[in-house]
Order: C-alpha cells, then structure tokens, then sequence
C-alpha cells in the first residue's frame, strides 16, 4: 500500500460573527467624511451607512494607506483577520485616553479588550473628530517582522476578512451588536463572487439518509457520492453546510476525500462504513468552505472534477461528542459546488503537511510537534513556483497555535500561513503565496497538555493531531503529501522494491563480480556497521576494496546505501509521494529544524520585491513631540513594552504623572520645561541611585539629565524593516546592553550636550540606575 494512503486517512471589545457578502452591498453614507476621500483608489461603506473604509495600495513601494470615519464620538476600530473573528486579530483604534486622540497598532488575543502591539508598525497620517464623526488615516507595509500580531499583506489579491466596530463613548466595552461587523474581501478591491462564471452550475454533496452519531468521543461519519462525469469541469466555489451535527455540537470538521477508483457495491449518496472505504479514498480533495459565503478560488484557477478527473468521492465528517450524547442522527452536513463547464488556465492541488507520529508529555504547555516537508520535495515543481490559495490546520482539543515555516537558501522568509490562537471552527487562512523549488516546509503544531497522561495520535478527544492542508497551483499529479516520520516506520512491511536490499543491504551484490561490487556496494556503509556485522556479500569490498575504492572515487557505491537506508525502517524520513529523503540518525533529522538564518534576526523577505535589509533602530530614550515612540513613556504606559517590563516594578506612576510626562514629550520635550517630569522620574527612583541593574543615570542638573533623554538612544533596539539602499540607518544602530536585553557591547558617542563620550556599554551598565528603564 502507498505510504501516504496508509497514513492519509472569541463577548469583548469587537465581537464579530460571519455574515454572507451579499448583506456588505455599499449604502450612501450618513455623514460628510472630514478629508478628502478623492484620494483613495477603493472604498466601502457598512453599518447602514454609518461607517466607511477607504485605502489605496501601491504595488511598487508595497504600502498601503487605509483611512475610517465613522459616525461615532467615541471610539473607532478597524481590523484584519484571517476569518470573521476577533482572536488573532489585527487592529487599529482611535479613542480618547481622556488626555486626547490616540491612534493605536493592536492585536485580540481572545473575545477581550485589544492589547497594544510591542512593534508600532503604523505610521499615522491623521486622525481627529470633527462634527459627530471620529477618523483616522494610516500607512503600513504589506510586510513587515511583526509576524505574530500585524497580518501580512502576501499579495494585493490575498483574500482576508475586515472588521469594524465603534463604540458610542470612549470607554472600552461591548459596543453593541448593532455596531459592529465583517466582511470577506480584496485589498484588490474584487467581489469575490462577480468572479464565478456565467454558466456555472450547483450541486449539494449530501447523504441520502442520516448518520448515527456515535457516543464515542470521537469518531467519523461517511458517505460516497458520484459528481457529474459526463465532461471535465473546473470547481470554483465549495462551501460546507452545517446539518444536524453542528446544531447539537458534535461536528469538528468536514473532508471531501478522492477514491483512486468507483467503490463496488456503493450507490451515490449511500452512508458507509469509514474503514471500508478510506484506504482507497484518502486523498483530500476539499478541506475548507466553512464561512457563510464559502471559499470561492481564484478566477485563474480551478479543481478538476469529472470525467477523466476526481468524480467518485467521500464525505468524511468527523464527529467530536465529549458529553457522549446519543440519539443524534447527523442530516444535512453537505458540501455545496459550484461548477464551470469552462476550464480555466490552472487546477487546485492539495498537498497535506504534518505528521501521526506524536507525543506530548503530560501537563505540559507550549509542547511545539515539528514536522518536516525536505526541501527536497520540492524541488521539481515548475520554474515559477507553486502559488498557495489556502492552508488549513487540523488539531483536537490541546491545539492552541499552528504555522509553517519557509526557508529559502538558507534563510527563513515570511511564514506561509499562522493560526494564532487556534480555533478549529476557523482553522484555515487564506493567502497568495508562492513557493519556489527548493523551499522546505516546518510545520509547528503547539499544544497545552493539560491532563495527567501523554497524548498521541488518535481520531478521538482524548487523542491529538497535526496536519496542515495547502491548496496550491498548478496541480502535480502524485505530490498530495509531504510528512516526516521522525520514528520511522518499525513496522512497516518490506516494499517489493526493497526485498533485495533488505535481504542483502546491497542490491544485486550478490550478482556482481567484486569489480562490479565497488562499483554499487557502499564501503563506506560497510564500516559503519563494522566488519562483524557486514553482510557477506560486502567483506570483499569491505576487506580488499574499501579504501581503493574511497581513493579512486568517493561517492562510488551509493546505490546500495541509499538502498540500505530506505530499508532501514527505524531511520527517520521525510516522505512526499513515492520520494523518501531517509536520515542516518535522529541528529541528522533535527538538524533540518536549525542551520538558517531566522525570519526575525538579519532581514525579512518581500515576496514581490525580494529581500530588503533587516536593521537594529535604537529606540530612543525621548523623542521630541512623540510619546508614543519614546522608550520612556512606553515603559510607563504598555503592559509589555518593547523590551522588559512595565515600570515601575513596584508602586506606580499616577494618570496625572503620565499626563505629565506626555505633555512634556509631545509638546517638544523642552529642556526649560523638564522640572516636573524630572522630579516625577527622580521620586520614583528613589532608594536605586548606585544600583547597578541599569537604567539612565539621574545624577547631575536638569540640563545634563534632560541631555543624556532627548534624542538619545535606551540601548533597547526595536527591529524594523529598512529600505535596502538606506546603509545610514544601520550605521546608526547600536546594540549596547543597558537594559539587559542585547549581550553586545557596543561604544556609544554622543555629543558635547550629551554628556557621554566614548563610554563603553559594559561601564554604562553598571553606572545607569533609573529603575523606571531597568529589566528585572
């Protein structure tokens, strides 16, 4: 049997629920916009009038420009996600703090208020409230390295899910339902659905009766069903309706799988045992459809059905019952198509990620599953790449997060896709990645273990789970898996193929002359497992031959070694279709998990301009007229600043003391008007003068405190994107360790006014005591 058919078988601040596109048709706004919004390429209105997008997108410096107004005296905000949600989203709001507007880079972690991200990568534009409406204008870059808070922007025509909300005051809470809503769309500003063809048809995949649910905690419904075969059509739309199962809450997900051939015996429609059918039918076909409009492809792209293609398939529903409830009869969990007699330009593949070899010690958290997918695989796909539409993860009940790795030459690049948290009622994202020949592929699945015992593999609650599916373009026939086994396959029959080597560990040794032998017998292999242990067929190359044979040419004899590895099923592997990459030990294995350049360290990737340079931008102490980047008042203000922690670490900073230090900052930081942010910083200081824990020494007048704060740099860098021909910036950075954070020690020259000439970092270090910038 096949390998891979063997193995294939958030109420908070923005609550927001799926709505079908269909209710999002643009009504006349009810307000005057107070800018000019003649300047922007695309626009929405929403909320029956009372809220408007508008955004502009340039392709060439890959930035985007978003403005919202909406018609509200309290707080706006806008948000992107993956689905219609809020966990895991990313948001921008604008509200009154009570000491004026402030437009903030945020992210959900949960149904909750938003929290501030620690890398601000927008830059604001302008934002105000003017007759009744409040708004705001912002750029960002498509990209940039906060990868686990800000969305990014693959491609133009990336499909994402938008978010709006406003509250009625400025005080964060529920908003009402009324005020808030979602939507699926295009940066691309395309109706996803003014892209279906005119003479497409309609087909709902369902059963012709009900499935009995069993009581079992976990389990699999089935039912086998024949598409239309009279010609080949392109699928272009599928969505998955929820029947019976999701009403009583014991549906997790819905598969529709391809059979290599027509099941005997079996009728359309007709529910079947799962086990009698999947070994032939493990192939996925549809992993997605879950949201209220669907997935709807690309208006290139197209999954082959019919005749000469995938028409006879199975519906796999897989049932989660934790309260073990019976008398639930599953009817209408379907699948709907959409169908096009005209073929487009490319067909969908589906290729699944991941691994069943799994472990997860009990009560453990944060437990990360890698699996591998070896650059290897990939490196017969099409000069230009595989483009991904869609990835969807699987996981059970301990999944909290999931994402894929890409690492390209040596250097990780943008993620291919993250679920962050994971919700298994949204598991999927979808994108417009290209991947390349050559690429690998890790995959992380990271679980909480919260029960007594270690969790493995298994179809139940009680069991977990790792598989990622990646719908891409152009389709290759054979290339639907790419896994790792790290444990190998210990009892895994012998493949016809290997009978020989597994007998003798060198094919056809046995048939060789010793000429011949040196020429396909691997000595090297031979020497590993010592002479005691040589197959017989090898003591003569072992003992006559090895080291001529090494002399003459040191890469003779790989045939049978590579032979003798594949049949070696305690190896570990990565396995793609008929492909497997076998490793001589589990070192061998783990080091294709390390070795390259990470995402987040030298530079970041651009998938349409390419790489850009990656530098270290001292964040620094004061910057005049802007609070918000200023490394003091962050310190103050956000529960997890850029570095460190909140400060104070014991007693606190009142909102009349912040309000303070915020005027001074965002009125010019003035060196005549520093009196009283000095003595707020100086009281709260107390008792640390002499510590060496670092921090900004307070010792010396009002001018020589205020000119080692203005414009100078903390020594924690903040990582951001830079322009490629910008060397000025890199020359800039520093990385010296004043607040615990860098373990380089770099000089730091300042001027006359600064105070500070030529001090190393190690000194400052241990000289610097402003506990409000320490790291604990």
């Amino acid at each position: 049997m096949p390998i891979m058919s063997k193995y294939g078988t958030w109420i908070g601040i923005m609550v927001l629920i799926m709505f079908d596109c269909s209710m999002f048709v643009s009504t006349e706004l009810a307000f005057t916009p107070p800018f000019d919004t003649d300047e922007f390429d695309n626009s929405l209105n929403t909320l029956d009038g009372r809220y408007g997008l508008w955004w502009t997108l340039d392709s060439d410096t890959q930035k985007l420009t978003i403005a919202v107004a909406a018609d509200t005296e309290g707080w706006v905000g806008f948000g992107l996600n993956d689905y219609p949600g809020m966990p895991g989203a990313d948001i921008v709001m604008l509200r009154n703090d009570g000491e004026g507007l402030i437009l903030l880079d945020m992210h959900a972690d949960e149904y909750a208020a938003p929290s501030p991200d620690q890398s601000d990568d927008i830059t604001e534009v302008d934002s105000g409230r003017v007759d009744g409406v409040s708004y705001f204008i912002y750029e960002r870059n498509f990209m940039n390295c906060d990868k686990n808070n800000d969305k990014q922007i693959v491609s133009e025509n990336v499909v994402m899910h938008a978010l709006f909300a406003f509250g009625g005051t400025d005080e964060l809470k529920h908003h009402g339902y009324e005020n808030r809503e979602s939507m699926q769309f295009t940066f691309s500003a395309k109706d996803v659905d003014a892209e279906l063809p005119s003479d497409v048809e309609e087909l709902v995949i369902e059963s012709s009766t009900g499935l009995n649910v069993p009581s079992a905690s976990g389990s699999y419904g089935c039912s086998y069903h024949i598409l239309p075969s009279d010609k080949k059509y392109h699928l272009v739309k599928y969505k998955v309706l929820r029947g019976t199962a999701d009403s009583n809450d014991v549906l997790h997900h819905v598969n529709l799988n391809v059979c290599e051939n027509p099941v005997d015996g079996l009728v359309d429609g007709e529910v079947v045992n799962c086990d009698v059918v999947m070994g032939s039918c493990s192939e996925t076909l549809l992993s997605a459809g879950y949201s209220e409009e669907g997935t709807v492809l690309p208006g290139n792209v197209g999954i082959p059905i019919g005749k000469d293609s995938s028409t006879y398939v199975v519906i796999s529903r897989h049932y989660y019952n934790p309260q073990s409830l019976s008398h639930v009869v599953d009817t209408g969990t379907s699948y709907k198509i959409w169908y096009t007699p005209t073929l487009r330009e490319n067909e969908i593949g589906v290729l699944q990620l991941g691994t069943v070899q799994i472990k997860i010690p009990a009560l453990e958290n944060n437990y990360d599953i890698t699996s591998l997918c070896h650059s290897d695989c990939l490196s017969d796909i099409p000069e230009e790449g595989l483009t991904i539409t869609e990835v969807n993860y699987h996981m059970h009940d301990s999944g909290i997060a999931a994402y894929t790795q890409v690492i390209r030459d040596g250097k990780e690049i943008a993620e291919l896709a993250r679920i962050d948290p994971f919700d298994p009622s949204h598991p999927g994202v979808t994108t417009h990645y290209k991947l390349l020949a050559g690429d690998k592929l890790i995959t992380h699945c990271i679980y909480n273990n919260k029960l007594n015992r270690e969790l493995q593999f298994g179809d139940t609650l009680g069991d977990e789970m790792c598989v990622g599916t990646v719908t891409y373009y152009p389709r290759i026939d054979g290339f639907a898996g790419c896994v790792s086994f790290p444990w190998g396959f210990p009892d895994e029959e012998v493949p016809p193929e290997c009978d020989p080597c597994f007998e003798t560990y060198c094919n056809t040794c046995r048939e060789k002359s010793i000429e011949e032998i040196c020429e396909i017998c691997n000595c090297d292999y031979c020497v590993s497992i010592g002479q005691e242990s040589a197959p017989s067929e090898c003591d003569p190359c072992f003992e006559d031959f090895c080291t001529e044979c090494r002399e003459e040419n040191p890469n003779v004899c790989d045939e049978c070694y590579d032979c003798a590895k594949k049949c070696d099923f305690s190896l570990p592997r990565a396995v793609c279709g008929d492909n497997q990459i076998v490793f001589s030990d589990e070192d061998e294995y783990l080091a294709q998990f390390s070795g390259f350049t990470p995402y987040s360290s030298d530079e970041c990737a651009d998938e349409n301009e390419g790489e850009v340079e990656y530098c270290n931008i001292p964040i620094d102490y004061v910057v005049a007229g802007d609070s918000s980047n200023s490394y003091l008042f962050q310190k103050l203000v956000q529960k997890n600043p850029s570095c460190g922690n909140q400060m104070p670490l014991s007693g606190s900073v009142s909102e009349e003391e912040i309000a303070i230090i915020r005027t001074w900052i965002d009125e010019g930081a003035k060196a005549e008007d520093f009196g009283d942010t000095l003595s707020i910083l100086k009281n709260k200081g107390s008792g640390h003068v002499g510590s060496s824990s670092g921090g900004l020494n307070l010792d010396g007048s009002s001018e020589e405190v205020h000119g080692r704060l203005v414009g100078k740099p903390s020594g924690c860098t903040e990582e951001v994107i830079c322009e490629s021909d910008n060397d000025s910036n890199s020359g800039d950075s520093t990385d010296s360790n004043l607040d615990g954070n860098n373990s380089n020690n770099t000089d730091i020259d300042e001027d006359e006014d600064g105070g500070i000439d030529s001090i190393s970092a190690i000194v400052l270090v241990n000289t610097l005591i402003f506990v409000l910038l320490a790291v604990q």
